[in-house]
């Protein structure tokens, strides 16, 4: 993609800050006062476009005041549809942390070319709070899956399969452990074009926990 055409497209996505209904801040909590630099991350799949806005410089220090991105939200995830203007979105939300495209560049280095059609964004919100937002894109367009966790230890076992790794909170004894010997569960999530099934397997009771307290 040319330079021309990428500054037109994010002209195109900023042109909507002013007229969509937000997930989260209105339009009118957006600080159009002063200019900084934004970036633009684009992924086609079947014909839907994904863009994940973000500053350039979460932390950059404008006339000796201290930018925070979050402060003017400028983090965005906008999907745009088929054959649609740019300028039209299916669905536009914003974060106080910011959004990634990690999960997918681990599918399409492990796999390759993106048959199956899923996206998944990763969104961080701040400190632990993690959430997946997973999208079929194969025939009808959908959200499958939006998930809330503390967790960011994952593995991409299939184009379409996710599996998180969260810690057991079950096990007794596990206050004689350390937090590395503390095993994990796993959380295996399958897409379908228009669901999301999940299967979770348990930990094994490690050695520390079968010990007697004190």
């Amino acid at each position: 993609m040319n330079k021309i055409k990428s500054l037109s497209i994010i002209g195109l996505l900023l042109a909507q800050l002013a007229t969509l209904t937000w997930a989260g801040p209105s339009a009118t909590d957006l600080d159009y006062s002063f200019s900084r630099p934004l970036l633009v991350e684009t992924k086609f799949v079947n014909g839907i476009g994904f863009h994940i806005i973000s500053p350039k410089d979460a932390f950059a220090n404008f006339d000796g005041v201290p930018y925070m991105a979050e402060t003017y939200g400028d983090n965005y995830l906008i999907i745009t549809g088929r054959g649609a203007p740019i300028e039209q979105s299916i669905e536009a939300r914003n974060t106080g942390g910011h959004f990634s495209f990690q999960v997918m560049d681990e599918i399409e280095e492990k796999f390759g070319k993106n048959e199956e059609g899923y996206v998944i964004v990763m969104e961080w919100g701040g400190g632990r709070d993690y959430t997946y937002h997973v999208y079929s894109t194969k025939g009808a367009f959908k959200q499958i899956l939006e998930l809330d966790t503390t967790s960011d230890y994952y593995e991409i076992i299939a184009p379409n399969q996710l599996k998180l790794f969260v810690w057991n909170v079950d096990i007794q004894g596990l206050e004689n452990c350390s937090l590395a010997e503390r095993p994990y569960d796993d959380l295996i999530y399958t897409f379908f074009p228009d669901r999301t099934e999940q299967e979770t397997i348990k930990a094994e009771v490690p050695e520390c926990a079968k010990a007697p307290s004190g």
